[in-house]
């Protein structure tokens, strides 16, 4: 473990990649050396249960579901596991491919991630929709409380519940905690906490990240919107090399510029969506200005009548472009550090080749992402499935297409 230390500190040094394109203009986060360094902090890892008073929810012989009738140890298990397999198959397809593709013994802790990934971004595309350009209203307080809740869920996994004196709050705090206990999302994320000794830093990024980004409706910037992919992302990648057993410095150091990439690839890919359906504009405000694109252009699905129309769709696909770039610089230092994954972890670093896939169609389509092509992601299924099962069998290299093209 001691070789873990400040390990994307000292990997993650940007270096430019292909096309004349640099990465160098992102710096580091400032505290990231001191999350990398918490895998090795007291009170973020798991502790051990051997002597403890508290018996883990999961090491219960029976369990007890809503209707009151009890499930043996492992039929419990296998359908959590069932109930998280099926989430990340539904919300999340790509993540599900690439998780049929992991180690057998990592498969089961895998999918909690994703699913844990499933239920924290679900949160804001359930909240109703608010202004652009700013943060708009408040949040729901529902979606506050949900965020609380996966908060407490986590929080419950590592330490002691705490003891409340005044009866009003126990009775709440014993309430909460049979409904984490009912959930079967939580069950496995607990389980893979054990049985994956998982780093609870990085679990709590996942939830700090989304419930930061709930009061946002457009990023201020592309830098910000690079730290708030490493923080969602890679975090989940980070996740899926300790699924998979892997701490290396390499393999997270190929994990933050994966989850960065992809993390901006997953942007691009809601651009139109989130327009649409939630009145928001994906691309930061930066950005936008540079190339001079107007929102209102971008949330009219660029059917505009406007003598300018033409204007702003070459302005949209610069800054398109833009974002594309520094996505494939991204992916780009990944496949230079690919040789020095180890073998386990690899699998893990998979996302990396939807990411690419979607970018060869966005250049195909002159960057345009109101292309009919890019918004049927499910015609390219077969075609992704393809290529994963190419990277997963040879085994070399995690990313076969070449994204210095791009």
């Amino acid at each position: 473990m001691a070789t873990r230390r400040c390990l994307l500190a000292v990997a993650r040094k940007p270096r430019s990649s292909g096309g004349g394109f640099s990465t160098s203009h992102v710096p580091l986060r400032r505290n990231y050396a001191t999350i990398i360094m918490s895998r090795n902090f007291v009170g973020q890892r798991r502790p051990s249960f051997s002597g403890c008073n508290r018996t883990p929810t999961s090491t219960i012989g029976l369990s007890r579901n809503f209707s009151g009738s009890t499930k043996s140890k492992t039929q419990q298990e296998k359908e959590d596991h069932q109930q998280s397999v099926e989430l990340v198959r539904t919300r999340d397809f790509e993540g599900y491919l690439c998780g049929l593709l992991m180690p057998s013994h990592a498969r089961e802790s895998y999918f909690a991630v994703r699913a844990l990934n499933v239920e924290l971004a679900s949160i804001k595309d359930g909240r109703r929709k608010r202004n652009v350009g700013g943060t708009g209203d408040d949040p729901s307080l529902a979606s506050r409380l949900r965020m609380q809740w996966w908060r407490e869920a986590i929080n419950g996994m590592y330490e002691d519940s705490p003891v409340a004196e005044d009866p009003s709050v126990a009775g709440f705090l014993a309430h909460m905690s049979s409904s984490q206990q009912h959930s079967p999302i939580v069950r496995s994320v607990r389980r893979a906490t054990q049985s994956a000794d998982l780093t609870r830093r990085f679990l709590d990024r996942l939830v700090d990240a989304r419930e930061a980004d709930l009061e946002q409706s457009q990023m201020a910037t592309l830098q910000q919107l690079t730290e708030y992919s490493e923080e969602t992302s890679s975090s989940v990648l980070y996740l899926s090399l300790e699924c998979a057993g892997v701490r290396d410095e390499d393999a997270d150091s190929a994990a933050y510029h994966v989850g960065v990439g992809s993390g901006l690839v997953s942007t691009l890919r809601s651009t139109v969506y989130r327009a649409e359906h939630h009145e928001e504009v994906a691309l930061p405000v930066d950005v936008m200005e540079k190339y001079g694109v107007e929102d209102q252009f971008l949330l009219s699905g660029g059917q505009t009548n406007d003598d300018d129309s033409k204007q702003q769709q070459e302005a949209l696909q610069n800054a398109v472009r833009e974002v594309a770039h520094l996505a494939a610089a991204h992916l780009a230092r990944a496949r230079q550090l690919q040789s020095r994954v180890p073998k386990a972890g690899r699998p893990s670093l998979l996302p990396a080749v939807p990411a690419l896939m979607y970018l060869q169609q966005l250049q195909s389509a002159q960057y345009n992402v109101f292309d009919p092509v890019l918004l049927q992601p499910e015609l390219n299924r077969f075609r992704l499935l393809l290529h994963l099962s190419r990277s997963w069998l040879t085994g070399t290299p995690c990313f076969e297409m070449n994204c210095n093209d791009l």
